[in-house]
């Protein structure tokens, strides 16, 4: 926290205040995370992410929802992140995602978020828009070899999943009040039916976008935010 910054900063004492601004809503949840996850990341792995104004994320492995014997562990996917906002935590009355497509989708339903520490960017990559998928993941090899440079332990830039690009995003959002992503998108590492890749993003009025698009095509707001 020293090292990063307090607003790059999304650990324990954020995910309680994210988890009481539920309760506030109406929502009785328990974020499920080991208090030891092991933070791997060295000094150097967090300057040099101070300095890319990146940030550091805990991710739960689960949650606990509702109260006493109704109680139940359930895990973290896109479905279950929409239900459990229904409200927005900050009292403003606008929707938190937009459509619901996707309730049917495979990805929306099974992919649950892995719980532990993440550095996450908080804007796409420079230089990663109007660009194919593939193109985009040339540039995330290529981020690689920069991030080598700097002498880091952990140079491995990789996508987000869509349940780590929503999660990630209303953590920040309930914590912060400011909202990620709210004029680009991400385009993320999971699949949806017909091929498409599916990206998450204009965080708005109307709520978070969820979506999906073709590998092969491109967009000027389409680009990818890395996480290590």
């Amino acid at each position: 926290r020293r090292t990063l910054g307090p607003e790059s900063m999304l650990g324990s004492a954020e995910l309680f205040t994210f988890q009481d601004k539920l309760r506030a809503v109406g929502q009785d949840v328990e974020f499920v995370y080991d208090p030891d996850f092991p933070i791997l990341y060295t000094k150097r792995d967090l300057e040099v992410a101070q300095l890319l104004g990146e940030m550091l994320v805990l991710r739960p492995t689960a949650m606990k929802v509702g109260k006493g014997k109704k109680q139940k562990e359930v895990p973290i996917t896109v479905m279950n992140i929409k239900e459990l906002l229904k409200k927005d935590p900050s009292g403003s009355k606008n929707p938190l995602f937009y459509s619901d497509w996707y309730g049917g989708e495979s990805f929306a339903t099974d992919e649950k978020l892995q719980g532990g520490w993440a550095i996450v960017s908080k804007k796409p990559l420079a230089g990663s828009y109007s660009n194919t998928y593939a193109d985009q993941s040339a540039q995330l090899l290529a981020h690689g070899v920069d991030l080598s440079n700097f002498r880091v332990d952990h140079a491995n830039a990789m996508r987000r999943t869509a349940v780590e690009a929503v999660f990630d995003t209303m953590f920040s959002y309930s914590v912060t009040g400011t909202k990620p992503l709210s004029d680009k998108y991400d385009w993320t590492s999971t699949q949806a039916s017909g091929g498409r890749q599916v990206f998450v993003g204009r965080f708005g009025e109307d709520g978070l976008v969820v979506f999906r698009w073709y590998p092969d095509h491109s967009a000027p707001s389409f680009g990818v935010v890395t996480q290590r």
